[in-house]
């Protein structure tokens, strides 16, 4: 269960971007100018309290003297590609990056994907994060931590993510009018990650060399709960303008 933890930045990737339109009116119009748009990910709630049964996560815990938690401390993606989909003047416009690699998600600067974008208004806009199924090392998602039980035993716990796995967050509408560079960010909120995983669940699990590893073939049931909880883990940051 070995990755490459490999970091990149703005300029290694801008290459990699490719950028089209579907007309789906006739109201379509060349832009003559336009800006530079960068994409990223985020993560955040890296700690958080676990219900001791029944499943769930909570915020607070407070009726219970040691309730259990789950702090995870390094994590990568490897991000297939990031998507930008909106509508502008009647069209549907897609901005999408390829052949990225993998990143470290706990990075103190978050790395950013560059990209051109138009000049006008955008609306109805969702941004996704697309992870795909590996062969190889770099799984499409891992995270390590640790799991602290209601008895107070800590041990690691390890998440294994190797399928095809969309990470979506609707943006507010925005206007591009050229003076200004555009970036925006998908939160991903850890610990949604393991909603409806409770403490007594994870007690339970399996252990490998005595860390508790959710993966596709070793405890599935949790795994496939925590792959369908990446479809609500995602959340826009919105976008920020910068001087150029």
């Amino acid at each position: 269960m070995k990755t490459n933890f490999l970091k990149f930045g703005i300029g290694a990737l801008a290459a990699s971007l490719l950028i089209t339109s579907c007309k789906k009116s006739d109201s379509s119009s060349s832009s003559s100018s336009s800006a530079q748009m960068s994409f990223g990910v985020k993560t955040d709630n890296a700690s958080f309290t676990l219900n001791s049964a029944n499943g769930g996560t909570l915020a607070t815990q407070a009726t219970v003297t040691n309730p259990a938690n789950v702090t995870w401390t390094s994590g990568v993606a490897n991000i297939s590609a990031f998507k930008l989909e909106a509508k502008k003047r009647g069209l549907e416009v897609e901005i999408k990056s390829k052949s990225l690699t993998t990143v470290d998600i706990f990075a103190p600067i978050p790395p950013a994907i560059v990209a051109i974008i138009d000049t006008g208004t955008y609306t109805e806009i969702e941004v996704r994060v697309e992870l795909a199924r590996s062969s190889t090392a770099n799984i499409p998602f891992l995270l390590k931590g640790t799991f602290k039980s209601t008895g107070g035993a800590t041990v690691p716990i390890e998440l294994d993510i190797n399928d095809d796995i969309t990470i979506k967050a609707s943006a507010e509408n925005i206007t591009v009018d050229g003076t200004k560079d555009i970036s925006t960010f998908v939160n991903i909120h850890l610990n949604k990650l393991l909603a409806n995983i409770s403490s007594s669940d994870l007690d339970a699990a399996t252990r490998v060399s005595g860390t508790i590893v959710i993966s596709s073939t070793v405890n599935p049931f949790i795994y496939n709960q925590v792959k369908a909880n990446f479809g609500t883990s995602g959340d826009s940051g919105g976008f920020e303008k910068h001087d150029k």
